[in-house]
C-alpha cells in the first residue's frame, strides 16, 4: 500500500491497484483535467523559484493558504515532474500537457485556451446538453434527457450536463 505522495503517484503512473483506476479516469476525462495540469505546472515553477504569472501566482497562493499548503504545492509539483510527457499527453488537454518551466499561463492566456478546452469537453461521450425548455414543455422526458449509457458513466466515473434553452419557455 503506497504511503508517500511519490509512491501514490508512482502507482497511478504504473497503473497498479487503485492508482490504475485513477489513471484510467484521468485519461477518460482528459479534457476536464486542465486545472490539474495548470496547477501542477504552477507548483513546479514555484518549487524551482521561477517567476509566476497572475494565474499561476493565484493558484500557488490559494494552495499555500490551505492547512497543508506547502505539502500540496510539493505534491502537485511532483505530479508534473514525475509524469512522463507521453502520459501527461494522455491525461491533460494538449494546450497544457507539455509546458516547460519557463512557460507561463496567464488569466488572459487561459481565456484564449478556453474555447478549445470546452470544444474537447463537449465532445466527450459523457457530456449532454439538456434543453430545459423542451423538458418543461414535455417534449423530452426528464430522465431521457439525462440518460448516458452505463458503460460510458463507468469509464468516466461522472457525467457532464449543461442546461440550455433552445426553444424558450411558453
Amino acid at each position: 500500500m503506497p504511503t508517500t505522495k511519490e509512491e501514490r503517484w508512482a502507482a497511478v503512473l504504473s497503473s497498479t491497484g487503485k492508482g490504475g483506476r485513477l489513471q484510467r479516469h484521468l485519461v477518460a476525462n482528459r479534457s476536464r483535467n486542465w486545472l490539474a495540469a495548470i496547477t501542477a505546472h504552477a507548483c513546479r515553477k514555484a518549487m524551482l523559484g521561477l517567476a509566476l504569472s497572475d494565474l499561476e501566482s493565484q493558484i500557488v497562493q490559494t494552495l499555500r493558504a490551505a492547512k497543508r499548503g506547502d505539502y500540496l504545492v510539493e505534491s502537485m509539483a511532483h505530479v508534473y515532474t514525475a509524469t512522463p510527457a507521453v502520459t501527461r499527453a494522455k491525461m491533460f488537454p494538449s494546450e497544457v500537457s507539455d509546458l516547460k518551466p519557463e512557460d507561463s499561463i496567464t488569466m488572459a492566456g487561459l481565456g484564449k485556451m478556453a474555447p478549445a478546452i470546452v470544444k474537447e469537453m463537449t465532445a466527450q461521450a459523457n457530456y449532454r446538453d439538456v434543453d430545459v425548455a423542451a423538458v418543461h414543455r414535455g417534449e423530452v422526458p426528464r430522465l431521457e434527457a439525462l440518460r448516458i449509457p452505463r458503460d460510458v458513466t463507468a469509464a468516466h466515473r461522472s457525467t457532464i450536463v449543461r442546461a440550455v434553452s433552445k426553444g424558450g419557455s411558453r
